[in-house]
């Protein structure tokens, strides 16, 4: 059997991450507070009340400024966590 289905509801387009939370019964219209925090959690970083999460991804820029791809290379260990570390001050 194959075919599609609405998991949050019908007309409403979402994501994995929201489509997830429908499936597993939470309501994400409701519950729902934008991918920072579940990324956050999944990196191992406790969300408290009043804590904000944003996810952000690197991008690769030409020499004029235009973005070339909006997600670099994968190589994250070796140039990312030094950069966001820089970043993080």
């Amino acid at each position: 059997m194959t075919g599609t289905i609405d998991s949050v509801e019908t007309g409403f387009g979402c994501g994995s991450d929201t489509a997830h939370m429908s499936i597993f019964d939470y309501d994400p219209i409701n519950n729902y507070r934008g991918r920072g925090s579940f990324e956050s959690m999944g990196a191992g970083i406790d969300m408290n009340a009043g804590d904000i999460a944003f996810k952000c991804n690197f991008a690769t820029l030409n020499s004029e400024g235009v973005v070339i791809s909006r997600r670099v290379c994968r190589n994250f260990p070796n140039w990312g966590l030094p950069l966001s570390e820089f970043l993080n001050g």
